[in-house]
């Protein structure tokens, strides 16, 4: 499933930045991955009781949020029918990719009309254009991955039951 991996990849790209590889727990952003996952994922795990553990590394917590990640996607996927929650998982997916496609769109049209200004500084536009184009293609499939993630995880869903019309009285 798509949005799975998208949450597998957020979670990753939260605990990789806090936690560099080669470094030691007291080497970690904890302050700064607990404010990622809680602003993206609306978690809140006990990450300074993992720390006090002996073989604590990036792989076990990376792993230890995903499963609660997962966890709490699941809650809320059970209080939904099985395709109402996958309707909801399309229409949040199919708002971020156009919203972010749009943007990309009118960020590319103006690369394209100041590139010609980089012959100055004896680059090729051309190529400078295809650089420039592709950094912007990873950044808009990062924001893609992050808002998707945070919206399914910040969602809350209400069900009422519809207002029942007033039958004449005979």
């Amino acid at each position: 499933d798509v949005v799975v991996d998208m949450r597998a990849e957020t979670v990753n790209v939260i605990v990789g930045g806090a936690c560099p590889p080669n470094s030691y727990p007291e080497q970690w952003d904890i302050a700064g991955m607990k404010a990622g996952l809680s602003e993206v994922l609306n978690l809140d795990v006990p990450i300074d009781d993992w720390l006090k553990e002996d073989a604590i590394d990036p792989e076990v917590v990376e792993e230890r949020v995903r499963e609660a990640a997962d966890a709490a996607i699941a809650a809320k996927a059970a209080e939904l029918e099985p395709e109402t929650w996958t309707q909801v998982e399309k229409s949040i997916l199919l708002q971020n990719l156009d919203h972010h496609w749009k943007e990309h769109l009118a960020t590319l049209d103006a690369l394209r009309q100041v590139v010609h200004l980089r012959a100055y500084a004896q680059k090729t536009p051309i190529n400078e254009y295809k650089q420039e184009a592709f950094s912007l293609f990873q950044r808009m499939l990062d924001a893609i991955r992050e808002d998707v993630t945070k919206t399914i995880a910040h969602a809350q869903f209400q069900m009422q039951a519809p207002e029942l019309p007033e039958l004449p009285d005979f």
